[in-house]
């Protein structure tokens, strides 16, 4: 729903899961990151909808209610379900990515994107320089937004391997059944 990306443009990609320890909570979490994205007229603004998780529900009413009866609809598309393929697209392209996703850790810091992770559903792990964190608080998270934008793009970082795990396992295995042999 909205206007389709024009992907020769900038965008910001914004993913926002329930957290689960935060139950009931994930209405007005998520509204305060629309809320920060609606600030951004100078790029588009594409908003995914969230995983299945307990309190998934809040999220994508608050994603329904935002979208039906807060904003210019041209500046915004809002999409249900990629292909891990199509997805691995939107994040390499994006100038930004805002939410609380595994992949703007762990993906995105291969990738170099810069990642705003928004709340404490991902506090904790270990993380790139790609990603930085802050509040459900849409002034915090437009201005970390911001900054993030200015930093462009991150060197990439193998904090979580250089994409070669299969063929080392492959070769554990066939060194371990050599041995048993």
């Amino acid at each position: 729903v909205g206007k389709k990306t024009d992907f020769s443009k900038p965008y910001i990609l914004m993913l926002q899961h329930p957290v689960t320890t935060s139950y009931k909570q994930g209405f007005d979490q998520t509204m305060e990151t629309l809320t920060a994205l609606n600030n951004f007229d100078e790029f588009q603004k594409i908003v995914l909808w969230p995983n299945v998780d307990a309190g998934s529900n809040d999220v994508s009413k608050a994603i329904r209610t935002f979208r039906e009866n807060e904003i210019d609809l041209s500046k915004f598309y809002f999409i249900k379900n990629l292909s891990p393929e199509d997805y691995a697209i939107l994040l390499k392209n994006a100038i930004c990515c805002v939410g609380n996703s595994s992949s703007f850790i762990r993906e995105c810091s291969f990738l170099g994107v810069p990642s705003v992770i928004v709340g404490d559903r991902q506090s904790k792990r270990e993380h790139g320089i790609n990603a930085i964190f802050c509040e459900h608080n849409h002034s915090v998270i437009q201005e970390k937004i911001k900054s993030q934008i200015k930093k462009n793009r991150y060197k990439k970082q193998t904090i979580f391997g250089e994409g070669n795990a299969g063929v080392k396992i492959a070769q554990e295995i066939s060194k371990n059944l050599n041995k048993s042999n």
